[in-house]
């Protein structure tokens, strides 16, 4: 394993008491190639001994997400290849980094995280995840909200509107159609991160649309949400 140390600098305008350090795994044979960029969050001597309790409590969901679904990438390429060894569709393949937006107005870091493994069939299966935190505290979409039901319920149907302008363009023949004619609007079925100060919703495959529009994407500034929003956050 090659441990590459990222200055938080080159993240982040921002002054935080902690950077990044970057696993680089790779794995390959005849039946499986892995191959990751995983993120940790360090103290500025680049350990993780003075890290608050929310940066450990992501770099340990990061390492473990990465680890089960390397696990069973392995596996599966294992059993596969014992019952079928001359099969054209080995190796299976793992591969997950991740990328830093910028936020330059924010006093937190997000980032995304983008894991794309292949165990057979038509084409490769893409799953998001979005992280926000700073020194102290690990963000989930709720924290930002007075009133998080009403927050969500807004949004969605905003979502909503855009996919249903989308199916009558396309109808009359406007624009390529993009969503499911049934698509229902989850936004726990979304990874959540912020980018170019704005809450962003990446969407995983096949929870709204066919895997042939990708990942749909919805945008929502902070001007859009204020009257949600805690007060600590109305000014951005």
């Amino acid at each position: 394993m090659i441990r590459l140390f990222l200055l938080w600098s080159l993240l982040t305008t921002l002054t935080f008491s902690f950077g990044m350090d970057t696993e680089v795994v790779y794995q390959e044979n005849t039946r499986y190639r892995i191959e990751g960029r995983i993120p940790k969050f360090v103290d500025k001597d680049n350990s993780a001994r003075e890290l608050s309790d929310a940066l450990r409590l992501v770099n340990r969901e990061i390492q473990g997400n990465f680890t089960e679904i390397k696990r069973e990438v392995i596996s599966s390429a294992l059993e596969f290849g014992e019952e079928f060894p001359n099969s054209n569709l080995l190796p299976f393949t793992l591969k997950s980094t991740y990328v830093f937006p910028g936020n330059s107005k924010l006093p937190l870091a997000s980032f995304l995280i983008e894991t794309i493994y292949y165990t057979g069939g038509a084409h490769p299966i893409k799953i998001y995840k979005g992280y926000t935190v700073d020194t102290y505290t690990y963000y989930s979409l709720d924290t930002f909200f007075k009133s998080p039901e009403e927050a969500r319920k807004y949004m969605v149907e905003r979502i909503e509107e855009r996919i249903e302008e989308n199916l009558k363009n396309s109808q009359l023949g406007r624009e390529e159609k993009i969503y499911f004619d049934n698509a229902r609007v989850d936004l726990d079925d979304a990874a959540f991160y912020f980018r170019d100060n704005k809450f962003v919703f990446l969407f995983q495959s096949y929870a709204i649309a066919p895997y042939s529009s990708g990942n749909p994407e919805f945008t929502f500034t902070f001007s859009e949400l204020r009257e949600f929003l805690h007060n600590k956050w109305t000014g951005i």
